[in-house]
């Protein structure tokens, strides 16, 4: 969390892209105007796992994994969907979290500087509509 916030690095795409999934302008990037951004768009933003072992930001390093506790947040709010971007966030949630909580996530392509490939193909946006998809219900 470069900037104190999810998703802060100026290299990764999440706020652009949750915006373009939206049709909204993109929020600025203090952490006071993302929050804002997505408690208009109702949308909750938690990380997966508690802690873990791991090198940088390298998933595949990824050791000894606690998940989040997601019981109290999904009882206490109207969450209906649950969405982890990134295969390795997504196989951690539903390995590790889902049983608890009796619901797996849906799986976002990563907006990381990693992913450039994926995120220039269709099916990228494909993915990220399925946000709207899940808002609008």
């Amino acid at each position: 969390m470069a900037s104190g916030f999810y998703y802060g690095s100026p290299q990764n795409i999440f706020w652009s892209t949750l915006a373009k999934t939206l049709g909204v302008d993109e929020p600025e990037k203090s952490k006071e105007a993302r929050l804002s951004f997505a408690l208009k768009h109702r949308v909750a933003i938690w990380i997966t796992l508690k802690e873990a072992d791991i090198i940088g930001a390298q998933d595949s390093t990824i050791k000894n994994p606690v998940p989040n506790d997601f019981s109290d947040i999904l009882k206490n709010s109207q969450i209906r969907t649950i969405f982890t971007e990134g295969k390795k966030a997504t196989e951690l949630f539903n390995k590790l979290a889902a049983p608890k909580i009796g619901q797996e996530s849906v799986y976002l392509p990563s907006t990381s500087p990693a992913n450039r490939a994926t995120q220039a193909k269709p099916i990228f946006m494909e993915r990220w509509n399925l946000v709207k998809d899940a808002l609008n219900d």
